[in-house]
This record gives structure tokens, sequence and C-alpha cells, in this order.
């Protein structure tokens, strides 16, 4: 076989597996699966999109275009185990790393249409709520009037229609026996029909043949049991056209609890309906892409970082240089730009962990005070250079049992925010044991946070201040949060805007022993690093 750029330099892969039938099927049997499935689910998208019109069909087929890269990645895998063709290789997985890094950017803008669609679905919900606190309102003045002579029964009748009929949704009211004797004008407005025509049982002409017979089998089991009857269906309006209602009826009972009447409404769901599909829509498209992409995204980050640290090594061999310093100086830029994308595909990771129910705990026995000074001390450069400084004040010792690297992400994500938002004011660390539980605390001075933001920054993509004045993808507390109560343990936070914050978890040290109670251990004052 010839080289598609230029000679061979290399030996094939399956030298590295000494050349095993059986390795080498494994291998290629694996990749060619997985090369196959991206390219599979590539084509399904694009054919998806140009049989239905979808919600962020750019981002749906950009995404198309990264799994597609991403296949012929596994699929040159399989070429290179007898044909060396790195560079071609090389080229391959270049291709997908700009083809993922363009899915990403094109995904971020569209964050604020998600928000629009919870906000509007929201928006939905509290007009929903109020229709419902309307129908309570109705009900109760209806038993009330069950109780009221016949006279004034009358009158609040008149005046309870008269009621119904400023009800902005369908409303009725049926006998004991489920015969409808009343609709409000706006049943009339919408159904395109009359009285004649409905009363009875003849409301069963506006309503769906799929779903009618389950409807009159929730209907007379609410007429047997006197149950109250709630389900959501679709009727059809003047304009035939199907729409989706929620409908409720509650039965209205006399003072010896017999049922004389029941009251329904219609409340016309359909938006509320659209929208939750498309905020799902969405959200499944969100998380699919991270998923995928987080894992995707790390393999050319390896490489990469491994040939600037080369690069870096072959200019440290001539520093008097001046165009060796200025690589050596482009180098350790990069080095730093690399270090915090790595980071922000790791939070990826566990986001997509956390979303596939795939979070898990290894704990071990281990010193949490050395834990908590050895990630410290990783931070002083950069507190150093914002002007910051980090204090200590912790026990002696304080073992525990728990997930080391989780409780390593616990305390980086915390110390990171510290650093970040401290406005270069001192940062303090406190761990303590308090009724056989851990008790760390992370204090800054800087520019803090808002009531109404306390809670929602342990979110998804949440975020106290604007991003344009600070990095960060929303996810490092969210991330902690969800570490945390996998612990069983809780975090809280604790700040005043412009007075800084305090962050305190507390979770169970579940030691291997068995507990003993002992005298608790003497702290030590704040120690700079």
């Amino acid at each position: 076989m010839n080289p598609i750029f230029g000679a061979y330099e290399f030996m094939p892969h399956g030298h590295c597996y000494l050349w095993k039938a059986s390795l080498l099927w494994l291998h290629g049997v694996s990749d060619a699966l997985i090369g196959l499935a991206y390219v599979t689910i590539s084509l399904l998208l694009w054919a998806l999109i140009r049989r239905i019109r979808l919600p962020f069909s750019p981002i749906i087929l950009s995404f198309g275009v990264f799994i597609l890269a991403c296949g012929f990645t596994h699929l040159m895998e399989i070429w290179t185990l007898w044909v060396p063709d790195y560079w071609f290789a090389g080229v391959i997985k270049a291709i997908t790393a700009f083809a993922s890094i363009a899915t990403a950017v094109a995904l971020l803008p569209s964050r604020p249409r998600v928000v629009k669609l919870a906000e509007d679905a929201a928006l939905a919900e509290a007009r929903r709520l109020e229709l419902e606190r309307k129908n309570a309102e109705l009900t109760s003045l209806y038993n009330q009037l069950q109780n009221t002579s016949t006279q004034k029964l009358i009158q609040s009748e008149a005046q309870f229609q008269a009621l119904v009929e400023n009800l902005p949704l369908l409303a009725w009211t049926a006998r004991p026996d489920g015969h409808i004797d009343f609709f409000n004008q706006r049943w009339y407005e919408y159904t395109g029909t009359t009285f004649e025509q409905m009363q009875g049982w003849g409301w069963e002409k506006v309503h769906h043949p799929d779903t009618l017979p389950k409807v009159l089998e929730r209907w007379r089991h609410s007429l047997g049991s006197g149950e109250p009857f709630e389900m959501e269906f679709p009727l059809c309006g003047a304009d035939g056209v199907y729409r989706w209602f929620l409908t409720r009826v509650r039965p209205l009972r006399n003072g010896q609890g017999q049922i004389v009447r029941w009251f329904g409404s219609n409340t016309n769901v359909q938006d509320q309906r659209h929208q939750a599909v498309e905020l799902r829509r969405a959200i499944e498209t969100r998380d699919s892409f991270l998923s995928v992409a987080s894992h995707e995204l790390k393999t050319p980050l390896t490489p990469l970082a491994l040939r600037v640290d080369t690069l870096a090594r072959e200019a440290a061999r001539e520093p008097n240089s001046p165009f060796v310093q200025r690589v050596s100086a482009y180098t350790e830029v990069a080095r730093r730009q690399l270090a915090r994308l790595d980071s922000l595909v790791n939070e990826l990771l566990d986001v997509s962990r956390i979303i596939a129910g795939r979070l898990t705990l290894q704990p071990e026995e281990l010193e949490l005070v050395a834990l908590v000074r050895e990630v410290a001390a990783r931070y002083e450069s950069q507190a150093a250079q914002t002007g910051s400084s980090l204090m200590l004040r912790t026990p002696a010792a304080l073992p525990c049992r728990a997930d080391r690297l989780r409780l390593e992400q616990i305390v980086t994500n915390l110390l990171d925010n510290a650093i970040k938002y401290g406005a270069g004011q001192p940062v303090e660390v406190e761990l303590e044991e308090r009724e056989l539980k851990a008790v760390l605390r992370v204090r800054d001075q800087g520019i803090g946070i808002e009531v109404a933001m306390q809670e929602k920054i342990f979110e998804r993509f949440e975020r106290a201040v604007s991003e344009r004045n600070y990095g960060g993808l929303g996810l490092g507390l969210y991330i902690t949060k969800t570490v945390v109560d996998a612990m069983e343990g809780t975090i809280g936070v604790e700040s005043v805007p412009g007075r800084g914050a305090t962050f305190t978890v507390v979770f169970p040290r579940w030691p291997v022993a068995p507990v003993q109670v002992v005298a608790p251990t003497k702290q030590g004052r704040p120690v700079p690093i």
C-alpha cells in the first residue's frame, strides 16, 4: 500500500499489538462499529433535519458534521493498524478538533433561547395556577350556594353563571348523573356549537376519536365514585383544529355530602405543551452534545499538550536566542490556555456523567488536613498574582473516609472561585470537626453574591455575575453540590454584596474503624501559605 503523505517513516500500529490476531480483531471490529455508528448518527441527523423542522437545526447540523468527523477518526485507527499513515490520521483528528470547537462555539448563543423557552413555560404555569385559584373560588362559591334558601339559591346561581361567563376558560356544569346542563359563552365561541348540540352527552362530538374512549371511561368512573376528574385531551375548535386542554371537574355537595352538581373547566394548554416539547428537545440536544463532545474534545488535547511541552524543551536548549525567547513565552501562554481548556472539558465530562447517572464515589482512608493544605499550596502563585493571600485554620489532623479526587475537586472549585471573585483580598480556609462530621469553610472578601442568586448559583450554567467580566461555564458549583449530595453532605453560602462570601461544606467523615467520640482537636491559628 502507498502512503498518502510521502514515504513511510513509522511502523504500522499493529506492531504495538505484536500482530496478535485476537487483539487486532478486537480493536479493528470495535473501531469499525464505533465509526459506522457515528457515520450512521450523522446521516440520520441530516435526514431528520430535511424532513422535520426542528428547533436549533443549525446546531444539530453542526453536531452531525462533528459526529461524522469522529467516525472517520475511528476508521483511521483501523487503517493505521497496517498502514502507518500517521500524518493523514493526524489531519483527520485536527479536522475533528476544529469541528468540535466550532460546534461548541455555535452552541453557546443558543442558551438565551433555551432560557426563553423555560421562562415561557414558567409563565404558562403561573397562568394555569391562577386559573386553578379562580376555579377553587368558584367551587367554594357554589358550595356556599347549596346552604341558602331556594330564592337566594336562584339569585346566587344567576350570579354564579354571570361569574363563569367572565372566566378566561371554557366552563360548564352537569347534573349528578353527568348530564351537562350549562356551558359558558367561551365554550360556544371555541367549538362553534350551540347548546342544543352540546347538552346532555352531545359534547362527545368535539372530542378526538382516539381519546374519547379513555375520557368516557374516566368520566364514568368519577360519576360512580364521586372522585374529582382531571385529564388532558384534545378538543376540536370551530376551525376544525384539535387543541389540547386540561380538564378538571369537581363534585359540589350539599350539607349531607350528596353530590348535587358537577362543575367543570377546560384550560387551553396547547402552547404550554408545545413549549415543553421544544424545551425538552433543546435540553436533550444540549445534553447529548455535552456527553459526546466532552469525550471527543479530550482526545486532541493530550497530543496537543505533548507537542507544546516538546516545543518548550526544544526552546530551552537555546535560551539566548531572541526568537527562542519569544517561542518560550508563547508556549507558556499555550500551556496556561491548554490547562484552562482541560479544566473546562473535565467539567463537561463530570456534567455528562451526572446526567447519565454515572457519578460514582471511590472512598478511601485519607488525611483531610493534608489534602486541604496540598490543594491550597497549588493556588499560592495564582493568589499572589491577584494580590491575595491564603490563610489556613485547621486542626493538627482529621482522618476520614471519602473519595480523594472528589474532595480535591470540591476544595479546588471553592478556592478557585474565592480567588477569582475575591478582589485581591485575603482568602481564609477553615477546617474543623463537628459531631463526627467534617466542616470546610472558604471565605473571601470580594464582590459577594446577591440574595436572589444564592440558590441559583448551584444550578447548571448559572452565574452570579456576567460572563463578560469573569470566565467559566457556570458548572463548578453545580458539580460541587452534586458531589457533596452524593457524599450525603450539605453545602451553603452566606454573603452580603460587596462584603464577600462564605461557602460551608459539611459531610460525614465515614471512618473505617468503629467511631469513637473524643475531645475536639485544638484549633490552630491562621497560617499563611
